[in-house]
């Protein structure tokens, strides 16, 4: 597991590409967590633990960019809405550089993740 800290916000976040290592995460600080993850291709989770400290989780299981992108959204809207930050039609802008940045520091980490160009065509993104 990776621990980054967001910038601007301060939140660390916990990055994951094991499903046993994540799930045995939630579970040690969840009060509210008690059955093990299974069968999902990604995860993003808060939490309070029972000293009101909040964690942060990013779980990518299934190996794949689209995964990435799919829960960096998740997560980052989770800490714009915990840090105030009304998402909407006319202000969208914050939630653009942050899923962009966790995507990024997710790749930087684990370039295993990174999609080879033959997967770009394969994906119709090219």
């Amino acid at each position: 597991m990776q621990v980054i800290r967001v910038p601007l916000y301060g939140f660390k976040l916990h990055i994951s590409l094991d499903i046993g290592e994540a799930s045995d995460f939630i579970q040690a600080h969840s009060p509210l967590q008690e059955e093990a993850l299974s069968d999902m291709a990604g995860i993003s989770h808060s939490f309070l633990d029972k000293a009101g400290i909040r964690w942060w989780i990013l779980g990518i299981f299934d190996g794949t960019y689209n995964t990435v992108a799919h829960e960096a959204t998740h997560i980052a809207w989770k800490i714009l809405e915990t840090c105030g930050v009304k998402i909407s039609p006319t202000n969208h802008e914050a939630m653009a550089y942050l899923v962009g940045w966790i995507v990024d520091e997710v790749l930087m980490l684990f370039p295993e993740l990174v999609p080879t160009p033959d997967q770009m065509r394969g994906s119709g993104l090219v």
